[in-house]
């Protein structure tokens, strides 16, 4: 027979034992995990450690991946709650201030962004100005996205990389219009003068395709001039379709 070993006040993961269970004919040590919960566990298995927990560990394990910390949108995770349904719900801490529980799934297949404030805001958005639905409405609401959201995929290649948009732009999307306006013509879009450069005025510009492939950060000194070339034939070309047109 193995010796008595006294095992009252020593923790084993999330479990610390509180006193010995009397009512057992084997060694048994009641438990307080650190969930809250009580359980009379065998001593060999504290001690083998196969058992660790009230049973909130496994729980948690089989809801999924643990998201302490990370955003979703306007959604910053800052606790774990207990599962509902088998699912893993956590407590987020909207931009906003506002904090309410939203299951893990949610968050993971972005049906979930903020406590609900996103969609007053686009709505109030949409009543203050009428513009929620065009271009010059979406490519601030992109550029917000590309900018300050590291959910987002091309975070990396802006804000990622100290990219941002100005305090007054980033706060009213009616300052932003008053300075950009409308796009001028089919085939634009908002465009960096300086590539490196913040969205700011000064550095923004409508700008069909063939000039932002010749703005890209990315692109060598060779292929730019291969690329200005290229556009410079294809204006050309264009051009004598239009005085030949005229001439007929």
């Amino acid at each position: 027979m193995s010796a008595f070993k006294n095992l009252l006040g020593e923790r084993f993961e999330r479990l610390e034992v509180i006193e010995r269970d009397e009512t057992q004919r084997e060694t048994y040590w009641v438990c307080r995990c650190d969930c809250g919960e009580s359980k009379s566990v065998r001593a060999g298995n504290l001690l083998a450690g196969q058992v660790r927990s009230c049973g909130c560990l496994q729980r948690e394990a089989a809801s999924g991946p643990d998201m302490m910390g990370q955003r979703f949108a306007r959604l910053v995770v800052v606790g774990r709650l207990a599962s509902r349904g088998g699912s893993s719900r956590w407590l987020c801490r909207c931009d906003c201030g506002e904090e309410r529980a939203v299951a893990g799934s949610n968050l993971r297949n972005g049906n979930s962004k903020s406590c609900g404030c996103l969609r007053v805001d686009k709505a109030k958005a949409n009543r203050t100005h009428g513009m929620a639905k065009t271009l010059p409405h979406k490519c601030w609401v992109s550029i917000k996205q590309r900018c300050f959201n590291p959910a987002n995929p091309s975070y990396r290649n802006y804000g990622g990389r100290g990219i941002t948009m100005c305090d007054e732009w980033a706060a009213s999307f009616e300052a932003f219009y008053a300075y950009v306006g409308d796009c001028p013509g089919p085939g634009l879009s908002l465009d960096r003068i300086n590539n490196d450069g913040n969205y700011e005025p000064g550095n923004v510009r409508w700008a069909n395709g063939s000039t932002q492939m010749l703005n890209r950060r990315a692109v060598p000194r060779t292929t730019r001039t291969q690329l200005a070339e290229a556009v410079a034939r294809a204006e050309a070309a264009e051009a004598e379709i239009e005085r030949l047109r005229g001439a007929m």
